[in-house]
């Protein structure tokens, strides 16, 4: 990858971290609300999703598939660690932000919740979330300073 496309798969993913970051500070309000929402049942009642805790969690899938798609249109090979999770979630996440970027008339649609109903979704999207930081800190550390040689 190009320098320049290396910054920019790093701004996409810090605003992801931000996304996350945020989520993670305000999760245990929305399993009080909705305590089926950690094993995936999204069907008691869809005031679930204008809630702004669940918001930040969809919207950091949303921008990790960003990434993630990014990175594929580079043909970047993924760290083994995530890679056969990315290629098996792939087509799920790439219909979740569809949907989160498209508004749905039913917010509870399986359409868009195939992916938060695989089995522990949350921890092998946080798993890849985590090395997917990692890999790019990697390639900014091996970038030269005003370079755009490619890597």
């Amino acid at each position: 990858m190009t320098h320049d496309e290396i910054i920019a798969a790093t701004a996409a993913m810090l605003r992801c971290d931000l996304m996350f970051e945020q989520w993670s500070e305000h999760k245990d309000e929305l399993l009080k609300l909705y305590p089926g929402f950690a094993s995936g049942d999204f069907t008691a009642d869809d005031r679930i999703m204008i809630q702004p805790s669940s918001s930040y969690l969809i919207l950091g899938v949303a921008l990790l598939f960003a990434v993630i798609e990014f990175l594929n249109d580079r043909k970047v090979v993924f760290p083994e660690s995530i890679r056969s999770d990315v290629a098996e979630l792939y087509p799920k996440l790439k219909e979740f932000r569809n949907c989160v970027f498209h508004p749905q008339v039913d917010l509870l649609s399986k359409r868009q919740f195939a992916l938060l109903e695989h089995p522990n979704s949350l921890t092998t999207l946080a798993n890849i979330h985590r090395e997917l930081g990692n890999y790019l800190r990697v390639l900014l550390e091996k970038m030269p300073v005003n370079n755009q040689k490619q890597l």
